[in-house]
This record gives structure tokens, sequence and C-alpha cells, in this order.
């Protein structure tokens, strides 16, 4: 390598680690995403488009390199390109060390799909994402992560889903939800109420809970009232584990915790 060309290189990784240790900007409560990729990423946490406007950019020939700041609730991550102009598209990236792309990633070249990256949308069909299995080895991303593609062939595109902590099982994809599990059938907790909704089922409820860092339970209705068969929401500051003297029988209400990635 001649002079000027490790000194583009050094300059490089020194501007790489100074731009993704402004990742410390995320507020308390979330955590930062960083993404190298080929092209401009979209990502999704829990079903929302991270806003790209707060991403963090910094370019050096064709690559770029992005920090969100993600919900530290977040269970799901879904990316994809929006720049498709050439073949070999790839990312690699990781959320500290709960989130590392390797083969637990699951990827498509394509989809007609629109909710491909909502929480609900079952991706048990999608195939493990293609690796290359040579380390990151770039500053602030994990060294245990890969390179994912969405196929061995080279792509245009990709669209990548993975679950932080355990993925839901079929069952909890089509019956309840991925983030939370019923600890009390007609039981409330009282006193800890921070929000209250009409809802249509105890997803809805969830995905309520999940937008509120202070929420950690729910006591959801357990009976449909009106023509729209809508049921209670509650959100709640403060769960079992802490308050157990205010878990209280109540028949219109079964009690919910929310998981912990």
């Amino acid at each position: 390598m001649d002079g000027s060309k490790s000194c583009a290189a050094l300059i490089f990784l020194f501007c790489l680690n100074w731009i993704l240790s402004l990742s410390s900007v995320c507020k308390e409560g979330e955590d930062p995403l960083v993404v190298l990729n080929m092209y401009n990423n979209k990502v999704f946490a829990d079903g929302k488009e991270i806003a790209t406007s707060t991403a963090l950019s910094f370019y050096q020939q064709i690559f770029e390199i992005r920090a969100f700041c993600i919900p530290s609730k977040t269970r799901l991550i879904a990316v994809t390109n929006v720049l498709d102009q050439h073949q070999g598209a790839y990312l690699f990236g990781s959320l500290r060390e709960k989130l590392v792309t390797n083969q637990e990633w699951r990827c498509v070249k394509n989809t007609s799909d629109g909710n491909w990256y909502q929480v609900k949308y079952n991706d048990g069909k999608w195939p493990q994402a293609h690796v290359d299995p040579a380390p990151a080895a770039m500053p602030n991303i994990s060294q245990n992560a890969r390179s994912i593609t969405s196929s061995p062939a080279p792509s245009k595109k990709y669209y990548c889903r993975a679950w932080i902590g355990k993925r839901p099982s079929m069952h909890e994809f089509f019956t309840s939800s991925a983030y939370a599990t019923k600890v009390g059938d007609k039981r409330r907790l009282n006193f800890h109420l921070i929000r209250s909704f009409l809802v249509r089922s105890i997803f809805e409820c969830v995905t309520r809970c999940l937008d509120y860092d202070e929420c950690v339970s729910m006591n959801f209705g357990n009976s449909a009232h009106g023509h729209d068969k809508l049921r209670r929401c509650e959100l709640n500051g403060r769960n079992e584990e802490i308050n157990a003297d205010n878990i209280v029988i109540n028949n219109e209400f079964d009690y919910y915790r929310i998981l912990k990635p």
C-alpha cells in the first residue's frame, strides 16, 4: 500500500471511530444500532421506522456507516436497502452485544407483502441469511458480526429481519404476543396506571405499552364492549415483581407482564 492510500485508510478509521462514538447521543432507554452497508438503509424497530434523519452518517467510497437509536425494549429489527442500483447488496452491524448480523437473521431478495417489517408478520418461510464466514473486522462493530446477504448469488436488494433474544414460537405469532406473557387470569394490578385505551386485541395493547418507556405491565379487559368489540387496555408503570401486594382479583381483567429482551 503506498503512502497516500495508507494515510487515507488511517483517516477513514479515525473518522469512523469518531462518528460512531457519537452514538452516545442516544437517550436513556435507547441503544445504538451500528450498521455498515453499501447503500442507504431503512431500519424498523418493532414495526416502526427509525427516522434516517436522526442517523449519523459517514461515506467512504461506496460504504455507509450509520448509528440508529433503537428503544432498549426492542425485540424485532427489520432492515432493507433503499438504493438498489448495484449487484451484491449486503450489510453487517450490531446492537452492542444483544444482536449481531449472523445466520439467525432471515433475508429475502424480494417481497410483495407490505407488512414484512411488522412484528406480527410470519417470517417462518424466509430462508436464513447467507453469511460470509469472515469476521466484520470493523471498529465499533462486534467481532461476532458477519456480513450477511439475501442469497449466495449477487442481489440488488435485501429485506432482513432478526429477533433480539428468543424467536417467538408459531403459537406466539398467532395467538398472543411475542412481547408479553399472561401472569394472572382475572387479576388486575392496582395503583400504577399510566395510560388507558380501548383496543381490539392483546397484541394492540402490548404495542401501546411498548410506546412508553415506563410501561412494564398491562391490565387487559377479558370481555369486549360495544359494537366495535373493543377491550380496555390499562398500562402500568410497575409490575407484580415489585408490587405483589397490589395484584388483586378482578373478574373484568387479565394481567400481563412485558417480557424482558
